[in-house]
């Protein structure tokens, strides 16, 4: 069973403090914390964790790279991301940028759907997915590495996570449909914020997809 541990870095970056025990971070005074992030490692030592929170996405951001010169025909790299914005809550924006052996795609959209607005990111996180998706099998894609922040999106079809929503049981349903077919499809979680060259791009891009409050007036 994998370990959780959750990070607080100090607002002077001058340490960080791991705790197992949810109830240990409610206790740290907040002005104290610039970051806070989670992660997860098989390994139950918190050595492992400390590491891996120093260099393990290093090491995935190389993993990318190396695996975008290596594309096959029918691969893709995938981002994905979801947004809602203060600048126009009316909206639920989303994008994907797709990478093949031949080039790059960038995809976006938004809805003003009351349903999907009242699920806010995590509407735009899912269609984010099945845009990109349907993509890539309109485009004779069998292969799909696609990485994401939403940790769920991995959860609810890998670690058969309990969905609570209509919209996160059809999005299961979905990405099942399309593995029962044949299509291969992988999810990887990558940290939000952190740098990664393309997850900041998709960040943006996913942003972008939302209208300005003047606009959505036309």
């Amino acid at each position: 069973m994998e370990k959780k541990y959750y990070v607080l870095t100090s607002k002077d970056s001058s340490r960080k403090v791991f705790y197992d025990i949810w109830d240990n971070v409610k206790k740290f005074p907040r002005k104290g914390i610039r970051t806070f992030d989670w992660l997860e490692t098989m390994d139950q030592n918190r050595a492992e964790a400390e590491y891996f929170q120093e260099h393990g996405y290093t090491h995935l951001e190389e993993e990318i790279e190396k695996r975008k010169k290596n594309l096959q025909s029918d691969e893709a790299i995938i981002f994905t991301d979801g947004s809602h914005q203060n600048k126009n809550l009316k909206y639920v924006g989303f994008a994907a940028i797709i990478i093949t052996a031949e080039d790059e795609t960038q995809l976006k959209g938004c809805s003003d759907n009351s349903g999907m607005v009242k699920h806010a990111n995590v509407s735009g996180e899912i269609s984010a997915v099945e845009m990109a998706v349907s993509w890539a099998k309109r485009h004779g894609l069998e292969s799909l590495y696609i990485y994401h922040d939403y940790k769920e999106l991995k959860g609810w079809v890998d670690n058969n996570d309990h969905t609570k929503t209509d919209i996160s049981g059809d999005y299961v349903k979905f990405i099942n449909q399309q593995r029962d077919n044949g299509m291969k499809i992988e999810f990887t979680r990558v940290p939000g914020h952190r740098g990664f060259k393309d997850n900041e791009r998709i960040d943006k891009l996913a942003q972008a997809a939302i209208p300005e409050p003047n606009e959505d007036m036309k």
